[in-house]
């Protein structure tokens, strides 16, 4: 993450046709943690525990993710895998 968005605080959530802000806080070693404004996303998207989001960036210079959520029909291995 840190690689692609060193500086960012800030990403914005695609999902549908909507945009969402959300700030995104670097953790110490590898990894990030979404914050302000994930609440807000999690509910407009109807997440419920279980289901899993993909993150895509799809625009580096704006911080854009492109979500893509697959409706707790996933489990996890060393990868996902999602039953079509």
């Amino acid at each position: 993450m840190k690689k692609y968005l060193n500086k960012k605080k800030n990403v914005m959530l695609q999902f549908g046709n909507n945009l969402w802000p959300v700030k995104l806080l670097h953790m110490r070693l590898n990894g990030a943690k979404l914050s302000k404004g994930w609440a807000l996303f999690a509910g407009e998207s109807k997440l419920v525990a279980g289901d899993v989001c993909v993150f895509e960036l799809i625009n580096k210079e704006d911080a854009v993710f492109d979500v893509h959520i697959f409706k707790g029909h996933c489990s996890y291995f060393t990868h996902v895998k999602c039953n079509e």
